[in-house]
């Protein structure tokens, strides 16, 4: 088995628990090649994470991700869990700040656009603010990015806006839709509740 569909239909609960699951499908340990992930109804709170740490991530097109869900995310927790939603973001391709937002509703992310190439990028304040402390160049960094509205993720985010973001790659209506999206025959079976592989669990 090399590939895996994670179906999820979630509103979390738990940080420390979707963390280490969304850390163990973004690294994809061996034989695993591929890790997506069908959001078939809502992926809110801390189970956004685990959606996002698959690649490619497909939603049904009245899905949600992110939002309130059903353990309350403080800004520290968040925090805690930075260098995770950094390496999620660097294996899938996605903005750090957007992932960080979609758990904590209180953090604000802004688009920002590069004057001289037009570049587009998702950031925080802070972001931008330690990118020009860090600069040989302070004043040419700050006068580089120019701010943008904020981008609401409080409430979560449909397909049509998760994927116009970069957050999910496409649409599809059942996961044996999604399977075939990703290159396999149809929807692949379960994996197999045996009692020996549980126990070793």
């Amino acid at each position: 088995v090399n590939t895996w569909i994670i179906s999820i239909d979630s509103i979390g609960g738990s940080l420390g628990s979707s963390a280490t699951l969304a850390g163990w499908f973004a690294e994809r340990p061996s034989p695993l090649q591929q890790v997506a992930g069908f959001v078939r109804g809502e992926a809110r709170g801390d189970s956004s994470l685990i959606a996002l740490a698959c690649k490619p991530l497909i939603m049904k097109s009245n899905a949600t991700i992110g939002g309130q869900g059903a353990e309350t995310i403080a800004p520290q927790d968040v925090a805690a869990y930075d260098e995770l939603i950094s390496l999620i973001g660097k294996k899938t391709n996605r903005p750090a700040a957007l992932i960080r937002g979609l758990l904590d509703i209180e953090l604000e992310v802004f688009r920002y656009t590069n004057r001289k190439t037009g570049r587009i990028r998702y950031a925080t304040s802070d972001d931008i603010l330690a990118e020009i402390e860090a600069s040989d160049d302070p004043e040419s960094e700050k006068a580089k990015w120019q701010r943008g509205e904020r981008i609401e993720l409080a409430e979560g985010l449909t397909a049509t806006e998760a994927i116009a973001l970069g957050l999910a790659d496409d649409q599809a209506e059942s996961i044996d839709a999604a399977s075939r999206q990703v290159g396999l025959p149809g929807t692949p079976p379960p994996v197999a509740e045996r009692g020996l592989v549980r126990l070793v669990e």
